[in-house]
């Protein structure tokens, strides 16, 4: 009888160590080293900014025209009412087209409008004597869109001086106004090329009483300040 009760007493042992070990393998929290590792957070790129053209800023601009004279021949002849009766100048025939340059200096108020100077010196448009125009003016430019290529319209107004060294008036002065059309075309975000046609109208003066009109084509490098 001793004997059974003390088999009895070892199986019932060997139950409870058994039953304990599944206990804690099945119902045991894990250790954190035994947690599985959360992966390395990768860090947030930011999208590269989208190249603006046509923000707010100054530039300048320099570059050469190439100026076709639309002198008016039928004023060339001295009004008999003026007293002070001028030399007119020589017939339109003996002028031709002049070489010149452009120097400009503006800012961009808003992706559609910027503000400029601009000085333009049209070097010679006779043979023999010198015959150039110069002139001075402020221009507002209107621009439909910004992109990487801006077409726009110009209008400007300013001072026009006539050098003629072949006539009575050497150095004659009028208000004018010029008008035109051009595009600006970005070649990076800072530098670019711009084209353009305008027409420069003397609107005071001997220069507008003879038609001393203009129509400069010009190819101009600008530069944008960031």
């Amino acid at each position: 009888m001793k004997k059974e009760i003390v088999s009895l007493c070892c199986v019932l042992a060997l139950l409870g160590g058994t039953t304990a070990a599944f206990a804690g393998a099945y119902g045991e929290r894990e250790q954190p080293e035994e947690l599985p590792s959360s992966a390395p957070a990768v860090p947030a790129v930011a999208p590269a900014p989208a190249e603006t053209f046509g923000a707010s800023g100054s530039y300048i601009e320099i570059g050469g025209v190439y100026v076709i004279e639309n002198f008016d021949a039928s004023s060339n002849a001295a009004s008999m009412d003026d007293d002070n009766a001028r030399t007119p100048p020589l017939p339109v025939t003996s002028y031709r087209n002049s070489g010149g340059y452009q120097l400009r200096a503006g800012y961009r108020i808003a992706p559609w409008v910027a503000v400029e100077g601009e000085w333009e010196q049209d070097l010679n448009f006779r043979d023999s004597v010198e015959a150039s125009v110069y002139d001075l003016t402020v221009n507002g430019k209107f621009y439909p869109f910004a992109s990487r290529v801006q077409p726009y319209a110009l209008v400007g107004m300013g001072w026009v001086n006539g050098l003629n060294d072949g006539s009575s008036h050497e150095n004659e002065n009028s208000l004018g106004f010029r008008f035109g059309l051009g595009v600006d075309v970005y070649i990076t975000k800072s530098i670019g090329v711009a084209a353009e046609a305008s027409y420069v109208l003397p609107a005071t003066g001997y220069l507008s009483d003879h038609g001393f009109d203009t129509i400069p084509v010009s190819l101009n490098l600008f530069y944008r300040f960031s």
